[in-house]
């Protein structure tokens, strides 16, 4: 979505690869944090991060990011959420399935993205409702082939903050693509 608006140069490569490095040091500086709200489970940024550079970058800058934070996550950089690192931290019980849910959500996400259609904004809710369902299903999922009774636990404990990240990506695209677009050619298309 992004990549059609802005190019850094004519050439088709070097922009991918600025996408990339931006992307990768999106999920770099913002997968570390972690929000706290009330009395539930904090939840970390890292899947709003994943989608909005799978669904503004296009599927191959968003999975390849993934995959190069994930790696450099097991190579000992302090960057997944709460600044853990290592092996360890990804197959845990409560990560694994996430980051194989990442992985998924940038391909598919990304691809429907690219997808040009009319109704922009319905469009956008449902790819960014799409892509936090597959990390949320591929995650429980996980979990309930280890521990089946803490599996639901998790899920209803993660969605609400899904729901949150979902809502909150699906406002940055629309205020994004209005701006870029014009107020009224947003929504003469949708």
């Amino acid at each position: 979505m992004f990549k059609n608006y802005f190019a850094f140069t004519k050439s088709p490569a070097l922009n991918f690869i600025i996408g990339l490095a931006i992307s990768l040091g999106l999920l770099i500086g913002l997968g570390p944090l972690v929000v706290s709200y009330g009395k539930e489970l904090p939840f970390s940024v890292l899947s709003l991060v994943v989608l909005f550079n799978a669904i503004w970058w296009g599927w191959q800058i968003g999975f390849i990011s993934a995959l190069f934070y994930i790696f450099l996550g097991i190579a000992g950089l302090h960057i997944f959420p709460n600044y853990e690192f290592g092996i360890k931290h990804v197959f845990t019980i409560t990560n694994c399935g996430y980051y194989f849910g990442f992985l998924a959500a940038a391909l598919l996400a990304g691809y429907f993205a690219e997808i040009p259609r009319k109704k922009k904004m319905l469009n956008s809710l449902a790819i960014w409702f799409l892509g936090h369902a597959i990390i949320l299903l591929l995650g429980g999922l996980y979990i309930y082939r280890i521990n089946p009774e803490r599996a639901w636990a998790f899920i209803q404990l993660d969605l609400s903050a899904y729901a949150v990240k979902a809502t909150a990506g699906l406002i940055l695209t629309v205020a994004f693509l209005r701006f870029v677009e014009g107020r009224e050619n947003f929504y003469k298309a949708s």
